[in-house]
């Protein structure tokens, strides 16, 4: 494993994480379970890249966790990630039931799932609550595997203040404070915070950050822009100072390494010319390369 470096021009830089083969995501198989009005339960599962064309998937029901599980599908579900278990109707309590899958393909049984049990559309929140870690509204929110279970984890950025660049008089307005980047797990245990500083303005235009495995670990890291200190001006403004693109571990918050950030010269308004971007693309159609 080794990481190139390459800087198009004055404005952007290139991180690619060398791997020896294709790189995709680790992940599970995302199972879900929804309780319908007319009694019935609909569930759903990812698809993986991994999955040979010919892959089928047997669905298990048991009535609780310590049961054991029955399969309800004669034959394997095909060109298909969802299955309809009709006869949950009869069930006095849809809720203690416990739905798993099992991949199959060529005959054998791959490993089965963990178990979920459904929701009810008509009363349960079809979303994922987490509780915050204090007392704001976060701004932005990313997805990804921090401690290799394969489930999506939550990297949140707070507060949710946003400072605009745009120079007309009266519009601007100084930071209220520091944004911070906090970690959580799929639960929503709370895993770390990282405090991005008086060098980053609060808002959407100064404070980037993507969460990617591109080292291959199955494990994602965090990036983000970093600056040092308190470099503002006496309006507020950052126009001095070093900047990095810094390198986040996913689980323990620990800033593992740090890179140049473009240089700010040239700019005839830096705050409003900033530069502040980050993403991710598979440039060679292989690898991920985070610009």
């Amino acid at each position: 494993m080794m990481h190139a470096f390459a800087t198009l021009g004055p404005l952007a830089t290139v991180l690619i994480a060398c791997t020896s083969a294709a790189a995709t995501e680790k992940l599970d198989r995302g199972l879900i379970a929804v309780r319908r009005p007319d009694g019935s339960v609909y569930v759903g599962w990812r698809l993986l890249a991994s999955d040979p064309k010919d892959v089928g998937f047997h669905v298990f029901r048991a009535p609780a966790d310590s049961a054991p599980s029955e399969r309800l599908t004669a034959e394997p579900v095909r060109n298909a990630t969802n299955y309809v278990d009709s006869s949950a109707r009869d069930t006095a309590d849809p809720k203690a039931l416990r739905y798993s899958v099992r991949a199959v393909d060529d005959g054998r049984d791959n490993p089965i799932s963990d178990a979920v049990s459904p929701i009810d559309e008509r009363k349960d929140a079809a979303f994922v609550r987490i509780k915050l870690a204090g007392n704001y509204d976060a701004q932005k929110c990313a997805v990804a595997d921090l401690d290799g279970d394969g489930k999506y984890d939550y990297v949140i950025k707070q507060p949710d203040f946003n400072v605009d660049p745009y120079e007309a008089p009266g519009y601007w307005k100084k930071s209220e404070g520091t944004c911070k980047i906090e970690a959580y797990r799929s639960d929503g245990t709370f895993l770390w915070r990282h405090d991005m500083g008086w060098s980053i303005e609060e808002g959407v235009w100064y404070s980037p950050y993507v969460v990617y495995d591109l080292d291959g670990d199955g494990r994602a890291e965090v990036y983000a822009k970093a600056g040092e200190g308190d470099p503002r001006d006496a309006d507020g403004r950052v126009t001095s100072g070093p900047e990095w693109l810094i390198q986040i571990d996913g689980l323990t918050g620990q800033v593992k390494r740090r890179l140049p950030w473009p240089d700010r010269s040239g700019f005839e308004k830096y705050n409003y010319y900033c530069r502040n971007l980050l993403g991710v693309a598979y440039l060679d159609g292989k690898r991920p390369h985070l610009i």
